[in-house]
């Protein structure tokens, strides 16, 4: 076995006996070397440990300790950039999630909007209820109550550090789901929070917005 690429290519191909979350891993990095991009140094540390755990996957021969000490590589690992998982929260149900990148998060992600679309609920332009923003490498979280259940797993799964103030919009978040849109008259002003419904909130901001009294 000549480079760590080789041994993470024997694991792919025997990707049956390993667990779901080291399969993943390694089909990335297999599709990375194929692509002929080189391991951070982050990712060569996982490859290792990897390989250290599944060694009854190579014979005596192939020298896999050996291998697990040099961890030679085809290509000069690049230094991983260090990045701080945290969230924020910035106004208007949005919640700012910067992340490290792993096909993990990326599908829990993506599931965000899944019970939006199914419900027939309307997008925010054509990125969706919650999008990448490949400019500042944040994900944009629009928080319905929907997918609530599913942004609290993203963050304790994936140990997203958060603070005070996404600590109270979650907790409100939750709280309001047992309590009723209300509507109040001050003076000449007719001031309404909308709680849990869609249809109510679309109407405001569509169509009513434009009235001088609400």
């Amino acid at each position: 076995m000549h480079t760590i690429e080789d041994a993470i290519k024997r694991i792919y191909e025997r990707s049956n006996e390993i667990s779901s979350f080291d399969r993943s891993f390694v089909a990335d990095m297999y599709d990375l070397d194929l692509s002929g991009k080189s391991y951070t140094t982050k990712q060569l540390a996982v490859c290792v440990k990897i390989i250290s755990n599944h060694k009854y996957l190579f014979d005596a021969s192939e020298r896999i300790d050996e291998l697990i000490v040099s961890q030679r590589c085809k290509r000069t690992p690049k230094l991983s950039i260090e990045v701080v998982d945290e969230v924020r929260y910035a106004g208007g149900n949005l919640l700012l999630m910067r992340t490290k990148y792993s096909s993990q998060r990326m599908k829990a992600f993506k599931q965000l909007n899944e019970t939006d679309v199914i419900r027939g609920m309307s997008y925010l332009g054509d990125s969706g209820y919650s999008y990448f923003d490949h400019t500042t490498k944040i994900w944009c979280v629009r928080v319905t109550q929907y997918n609530l259940g599913k942004v609290m797993k993203i963050i304790k799964t994936f140990n997203i550090q958060f603070d005070d103030s996404v600590v109270a919009f979650l907790t409100e978040c939750e709280n309001s789901r047992s309590l009723r849109s209300h509507a109040s008259v001050d003076g000449d002003q007719i001031n309404i929070i909308v709680r849990n419904d869609t249809i109510l909130s679309n109407w405001l901001t569509q169509v009513a917005w434009e009235e001088d009294n609400v």
